[in-house]
């Protein structure tokens, strides 16, 4: 190569400087404007303004993506606006960024406690009590911890080391709950009296110290304390009501009621006070009394919500809707706000689904969607009706527009997802619920439904894994310790599931849930004396003793032991002779060993007893069944109905008896007399659906019966007998791609069923696909299928053939 002119090197040298120059002066500017955001939106932060500051902080990182202290400030913001996961998130990417950044360190740690978490707390905690020398806010946190762990003796060794002016009133009350939980009221006290003595106007040392009273039983002490507490708050409304709440919690209902009465004549002025009073009348359920309190400040606050919402709750409990409506009517006369005239139709709306009454719901909904399509509550009802009404896909849009305008609201979620599974997107439903588990971790229905999602795929794993996040998030829930058991039962993991259910008992030795989840894993792998104990000993713990009654009868006449059974219930009943349970559970066993006339002697004798009760009409209708004797039940229940018109376990057991008989145009009449007083039962729109579909030759009723086929599916989408009859009535109605979709759902749950086969034989033969009808049709003859059912499908093999 050439070597370069002097002039030229020269050049070249002078360019590179510049290059770099120009490179300094840009690294230069871009870590100013960084810092400029920050600064920016520290002032911000301290003003108040967390929008406008954490605007300034997303700024900071977008032009500097590793910038932990970006992460930090923004994680500070979160924390002032209470969104923890949001504020926990940014914490641990400053600290991805920066390990030394102890503080973002020691606030992952602070939310961890909050959060119950204390074996992540102390882990996360650990680098910082490693230093030489910890700081207060450190040891504070690390007590914290402790106390949330149930460890107070580990817990006061920390606080020791804490000088008490620097950790200040939170470390006074980390001592209170320290002692507390050892059980050394007087130290207790004393710590909280100091806290009192650090901040004389904070409420919680007051309120904890009134409750510590009440479990010494000093009464009068913690009335002393929230009086005091009250003066200091000049008598404040919600603080007024403290004593209302201290005399309800310790079972005075009398003096509650004086208190509420004296607040009303001191300060008339006060809505407050009215809204506790019939609050608590309501509770009691005293409704004509709290109609009357809410009638008279209605008088004076027209214009309130929450006084027009309780003379509505108060309506609708007595189940008198038109006066409901009526109040909501007149609110929304007087009520000069439009958000406040939204609550009241939205209200309204709500009740008129609950009647079934779906389309005036669903154009109240469309009323405030007009003035306001911003309105998540009116979305979700509007995605109801059309959930409900069988219109899938608009009840996707509306519920998806609730769903990100209410993100808190769990029913969204729910709701969404069954929307995606019925329009045919399961891995959409899928997500929804995911979303909503995650957005929502401690709501228990909702993680329930993900679980029960999982459980239906056979996925153990993520099943599980779900449980187990939720006890983090809820430690000790007895729904999801027993559901850990379940699932592992039906994972064949009978060790394991037997592991939570002793946890189980042993978190909860006092009630009989763990004890009957146990025995009932026992009895299904074959120890049946061992379920035995465990069902008799919940029979005295707390909970609904029915259950481990039922079970332990059941057990006995399994095990072909029927006379252990009936001595169980015999020592009951020498207590308790006109229990009308124990009487049903008695026939029972008596028809378990076919003693008709001892059983009929039973159950005739708990009506008696419990005439309003249904469940002794059921099992007096099966026994006539089972002893072949139809004819007498249809009579027997014919004469019951009569007497108890619109009774739903009676009506229905006498329709499944003309069904039975063939009496099908019976049968009918029954189910459309019960469907206008139950509307929403699933079993009862599934089988007039069914009967409609299969007995009458009618386009109107068969168009009915898709409208009730699908109000069953909305509210069953897994159950195969209601599958099949959806996909039956899209069959007849000419629909046969969309009975296909439903037939194959319904054999994934019961490929066993030879009626389901059937069916899905004879549709497959409406779509042109003889070879799977022929597969279908043959393997409902294997199962047994009988009568004209078994005639038709050899009829339809030789016309294939």
């Amino acid at each position: 190569m050439a070597p370069l002119k002097k002039k030229t090197r020269a050049l070249v040298s002078l360019l590179s400087l510049l290059i770099i120059g120009v490179l300094l002066v840009s690294c230069s500017s871009k870590e100013e404007k960084r810092d400029s955001f920050i600064k920016k939106g520290v002032a911000l932060l301290e003003k108040g303004e967390y929008d406008k500051a954490a605007l300034e902080f997303k700024n900071a990182i977008q032009l500097d993506p590793k910038f932990a202290q970006g992460y930090f400030y923004l994680a500070k913001t979160k924390l002032k606006e209470e969104d923890i996961g949001g504020a926990y998130g940014a914490f641990s990417k400053a600290l991805e960024l920066d390990e030394g950044l102890d503080e973002a360190r020691l606030e992952i740690a602070r939310i961890l406690v909050k959060a119950r978490q204390a074996s992540r707390a102390l882990e996360t905690l650990a680098p910082l009590l490693a230093k030489p020398s910890p700081s207060g806010d450190v040891l504070l946190t690390q007590a914290q911890a402790f106390l949330v762990d149930k460890k107070p003796m580990k817990a006061l060794e920390v606080l020791n080391k804490i000088d008490t002016k620097e950790g200040g009133k939170d470390a006074l009350f980390a001592y209170a709950d320290a002692y507390s939980q050892m059980g050394d009221a007087e130290k207790t006290r004393e710590y909280l009296k100091r806290y009192q003595q650090v901040e004389p106007d904070n409420p919680v040392p007051y309120l904890v110290l009134a409750n510590q009273y009440v479990v010494e039983g000093k009464l009068d002490l913690a009335e002393q304390e929230l009086t005091e507490l009250i003066r200091r708050k000049n008598g404040e409304p919600s603080y007024a009501l403290l004593l209302t709440k201290l005399f309800l919690d310790t079972g005075r209902k009398d003096r509650a009621e004086q208190e509420f009465k004296r607040l009303m004549e001191s300060r008339p002025d006060e809505a407050a006070f009215a809204l506790g009073y019939s609050g608590f009348l309501f509770r009691e359920r005293r409704f004509a009394d709290a109609q009357v309190v809410l009638s008279e400040a209605a008088k004076k606050w027209p214009e309130s919500w929450e006084i027009s919402a309780g003379l509505t709750d108060v309506a609708v409990a007595q189940e008198d809707y038109p006066r409901a409506f009526a109040v909501l009517d007149e609110f929304l006369k007087a009520a000069p706000e439009e958000e406040l005239k939204e609550k009241a139709l939205i209200r309204k709306g709500n009740i008129l689904a609950r009647l079934d009454r779906w389309e005036e719901a669903e154009k109240t909904a469309d009323e405030v969607l007009e003035k306001n399509s911003g309105s998540g509550p009116a979305h979700l009802l509007k995605g109801k009706a059309e959930l409900k009404k069988g219109s899938f896909d608009d009840a996707v849009v509306h519920l998806r527009q609730a769903v990100d305008i209410l993100p808190d609201n769990a029913e969204g979620y729910l709701l969404l997802a069954n929307a995606h599974a019925f329009s045919g997107n399961a891995d959409l439903a899928l997500e929804v619920l995911k979303s909503g588990v995650n957005k929502l971790p401690r709501d228990v229905p909702l993680r329930m439904s993900l679980i029960r999602y999982y459980q239906r795929k056979k996925d153990w794993e993520n099943a599980l894994n779900l449980i187990d996040r939720g006890l983090e998030q809820l430690p000790g829930n007895r729904l999801l310790m027993a559901e850990k058991g379940r699932t592992l039962a039906l994972n064949e993991k009978p060790k394991e599931a037997e592991e939570a259910f002793q946890a189980l008992i042993e978190k909860y030795p006092d009630e009989n849930v763990g004890y009957v989840e146990l025995g009932r894993l026992y009895r299904a792998t074959g120890r049946a004396e061992q379920a035995i104990d465990l069902f008799t000993k919940a029979m005295g713990l707390k909970g609904d003793p029915k259950t481990p009654i039922s079970l332990l009868a059941d057990t006995y006449v399994r095990i072909r032991q029927p006379e252990k059974a009936e001595q169980v219930v015999l020592d009951l009943l020498e207590k308790d002779p006109n229990n009308a349970f124990l009487l049903t559970t008695l026939g029972g066993i008596y028809m378990s060993q076919r003693k008709f006339d001892e059983a009929e002697a039973r159950f005739k004798a708990a009506i008696e007893q419990s005439p309003e009760w249904e469940q002794p009409y059921y099992n007096l209708a099966s026994l006539y069944a089972q002893s072949g004797r139809l004819g007498e039940a249809s009579k027997n229940l014919q004469e019951i109905y009569a007497q108890k018109p619109g009774s739903f376990r009676i009506g229905f057991t006498l329709s499944l008896i003309y069904e039975n008989l063939g009496q099908f145009d019976k049968a009918i009449t029954i189910l459309e007399e019960l469907i206008k007083k139950y509307p929403s039962v699933t079993i009862l729109n599934n089988n007039l659906a069914y009967l409609y579909s299969e007995h009458v030759d009618d386009p109107d009723l068969l168009a009915k019966a898709r409208e009730y086929a699908q109000k069953a599916l909305a509210a069953a989408p897994d159950n195969a007998h209601i599958l099949d009859t959806a996909a039956w009535v899209e069959y007849k109605s000419g629909n046969a791609q969309k009975a296909v979709s439903h037939i194959s759902a319904a054999l994934q749950h019961a490929e066993d069923d030879p009626v389901i086969q059937l069916h899905a034989g004879m549709i497959r033969i409406k779509t042109g696909e003889t070879d799977l009808a022929r597969k279908h049709l043959k393997k409902a003859l294997e199962l047994g299928l009988k009568g004209t059912m078994a005639e038709k499908a050899k009829a339809l093999l030789e016309s294939l053939s």
